[in-house]
């Protein structure tokens, strides 16, 4: 049973006779701000600063054999103000019929306006943190465990700015640092451990925090475990009004070791730890160790390559066609940026993109990319005196979607040119699609108001929602190419069948990604799939090629599909069923 408690999406706690813990949800842990390693066997007041009258009268009345329901709970944090609900709970017996423990569920009910982030909250400002930090490396006994530091950055913070307002965001941050505070203040070890008083939490910038571990040490297990329970206190979801606002953080940490010699040193490698998990991805947490501090040199220097490349105008786009399976005719292309490198020649953008992410430089080449295929676009009308595509699809990058402002500003002054904005398509990955849904509403909203056609990009690789995504409005779902790399076996196409069964819920045309046979395109339109993209048709080509391809396909198209190669200049490194990415 205890097992199953763990697992239910729902705030549930399972308790012994002794009302000490025998297994806890995710739910519960991150409401109620827990930090505990193992949970098992330890009672509530001993792991949360909240007030336990409730829940003990709760568990009382259980373990007698009442069925409790709607009992008033009130998580005050210490004074600082969080929100309140209901608990209930039921006995649970056991082969004889004899009440052996309680089960116990938490329903928020009310986020309520939570206290200042600032000393007299419990947060430390920078300078407090780093004195702190300073006097646990002086007195650490490396026997009894290491000086243990958190640096934890809000993904996507701006977005919450820009869309809900400065006062939405500086409440988000408010419950953060209250959260932050009670979970790092419980105990972390077994029996025997004493609470964990002396944690400094700080506020170290706009949307980060840092941690300092006090006495007692933590083991470089019980770090991690810290660190995982600490993503799960940000993601819980913030009720703020109407908003219900879910975020996620990056978080880097240091273990000290001998090497790290003062707070200089800590903060040094604090801080590339905390820039390796932000290019891992968002809700990432990674421990510095030497190789991550490799990885950052490499890095920064691919950083001030990538800007003067950006300065230069080294990078440039090509464009891979996208046929109509059933009569094998063009209907448009998707632009794909590469690196037209001085030595290298040209790169694909799988090597530089997640470095444009993490240094932010994605935002602005995310934009010139647009402007850039709206420019061809034009071009092509003009030499050829007609629209030789419908459309052109452009890749939009997670980081682009959290920080809306210069790509719907972008999109607006193309719109007010006079440009047929539907001429554009933006390819949105499924992940980015689920990350915020709130975010994506008001953003797709902006989208389809300007006219924008709207894909789901890498679709089924996610494991999202269904039943949210589809109420998304979207023009095209895009089938990942690794579904279609196992077209030919008899698993790989079950799968892919049971893929395109659920693309065609949303009502939307259906695309697929890196057809390299003339099996797979078969096997695709066969099986219901609109359109597709891949080698077996092109690889992606310079604008001026393409012209040319496009009207080639059109004398051929009833023939077959032509297949063209790029001439000159391989990608480096080279793809095989992927196309080059703009994010």
């Amino acid at each position: 049973m205890a097992r199953s408690v763990t697992e239910i999406p729902a705030a549930v706690a399972l308790f012994d006779r002794d009302c000490r813990y025998a297994a806890a949800s995710a739910e519960w842990i991150a409401a109620f701000g827990l930090v505990c390693a193992p949970l098992a066997g330890q009672a509530h007041a001993e792991l949360c600063r909240s007030d336990p009258t409730a829940l003990d009268a709760v568990l009382q009345r259980a373990l007698a054999g009442e069925a409790v329901d709607n009992y008033p709970l009130a998580d005050d944090g210490a004074g600082q103000g969080s929100w309140h609900g209901t608990l209930g709970a039921r006995p649970y017996r056991d082969a004889d019929g004899v009440v052996a423990g309680a089960i116990v569920v938490a329903q928020v009910l009310v986020q309520r306006e939570p206290a200042q982030p600032d000393a007299a909250a419990g947060l430390a400002e920078r300078n407090e943190f780093i004195a702190h930090l300073r006097a646990a490396l002086a007195g650490r006994d490396p026997e009894h465990g290491a000086t243990v530091v958190f640096a934890i950055n809000l993904d996507g913070f701006r977005s919450v700015n820009a869309l809900h307002g400065v006062a939405i965001g500086d409440r988000v941050l408010e419950v953060t640092a209250e959260r932050l505070i009670s979970g790092t203040r419980s105990r972390l070890s077994g029996e025997g451990a004493s609470a964990r008083e002396n944690d400094v939490v700080a506020r170290l910038g706009a949307d980060e925090f840092g941690i300092v571990c006090g006495a007692p040490a933590l083991p470089p297990t019980e770090a991690e475990a810290l660190a995982a329970r600490l993503l799960r206190i940000v993601q819980n979801p913030i009720a703020i009004g109407p908003h219900s606002l879910r975020l996620t953080a990056s978080i880097g940490f240091v273990i000290a070791t001998p090497a790290q010699h003062d707070e200089n040193d800590v903060l040094r490698d604090l801080n590339l730890a905390l820039q390796q998990a932000k290019s891992l991805g968002p809700n990432r947490a990674v421990a510095w160790q030497p190789a991550v501090t490799a990885a950052a040199t490499r890095r920064y220097s691919l950083a001030e390559q990538l800007r003067r490349a950006y300065d230069s105008g080294e990078f440039m786009l090509h464009y891979q066609p996208v046929l109509r399976l059933s009569d094998n005719r063009m209907v448009g292309a998707e632009a794909l940026l590469c690196w037209n490198h001085a030595s290298e020649g040209l790169v694909s953008s799988a090597a530089f993109v997640p470095v444009l992410e993490e240094m932010g430089l994605i935002v602005e080449v995310g934009c010139w990319v647009i402007r850039e295929a709206v420019r061809q676009i034009e071009s092509w009308r003009m030499l050829y005196g007609r629209d030789i595509i419908d459309w052109v699809s452009v890749n939009l990058s997670a980081r682009q979607f959290a920080d809306p402002a210069p790509l719907l500003a972008t999109l607006r002054a193309i719109y007010d040119s006079g440009f047929a904005v539907n001429r554009l398509k933006l390819d949105i990955s499924e992940t980015t699609f689920m990350r915020s849904p709130e975010i994506t509403a008001t953003v797709l909203a902006e989208l389809r108001a300007l006219g924008m056609r709207i894909a789901i990009d890498d679709f089924g690789t996610a494991y999202s929602s269904l039943d949210r995504l589809r109420h998304y409005p979207v023009d095209t779902i895009k089938i990942d190419g690794e579904f279609v790399a196992q077209i030919g076996t008899a698993e790989g196409e079950k799968l892919a069948r049971a893929l395109l069964d659920l693309a065609r819920i949303f009502g939307a045309a259906i695309l697929a990604e890196g057809i390299e046979t003339e099996a797979q395109r078969e096997f695709l339109c066969g099986a219901g799939c609109g359109f597709g993209q891949g080698y077996l048709f092109a690889e992606p080509m310079a604008g001026a090629l393409l012209g040319a391809y496009a009207l080639t396909h059109a004398v051929t198209a009833d023939r077959g599909p032509p297949s063209i190669r790029s001439p000159g200049r391989t990608l480096n490194p080279p793809t095989s069923a992927g196309p080059l990415r703009a994010g």
